[in-house]
C-alpha cells in the first residue's frame, strides 16, 4: 500500500491471483491490529474474511466486478493462447 493508501500490486503478481483478491486482502490487512499473525492459527479466519459470506465480495461494487471480469478475460485469453 502506498502513501495514499492505494494498493500497488507488483507486476509479477498479476496472474498469480485475481487483482480483486489481492486488493481485498490488502484492505483487510490494513484493518488488523499491529500484532504479528500466528500461522497457521490465524489463516482460516483471514481467508473467510476475504472469501466468506461476510466478505467485501458479498456486497460487490462496480470496481470489484470490473476487476473480477478483467481477470476472467485475461485467464480466458491465456487459456486460448496456450491451447
Amino acid at each position: 500500500v502506498n502513501s495514499r493508501g492505494a494498493t500497488a500490486l507488483p507486476p509479477g503478481w498479476g496472474t498469480v491471483e485475481p487483482a480483486v483478491t489481492l486488493h481485498e486482502t490488502a484492505r483487510l490487512l490494513l484493518t488488523l491490529e499491529k500484532e504479528p499473525l500466528v500461522v497457521p492459527d490465524d489463516v482460516q479466519a483471514l481467508v473467510e474474511q476475504v472469501h466468506g459470506v461476510a466478505s467485501g465480495f458479498v456486497a460487490e461494487t462496480t470496481r470489484l466486478q470490473q476487476m473480477a471480469a478483467t481477470h476472467q478475460i485475461r485467464t480466458s485469453r491465456q487459456q486460448q493462447l496456450s491451447a
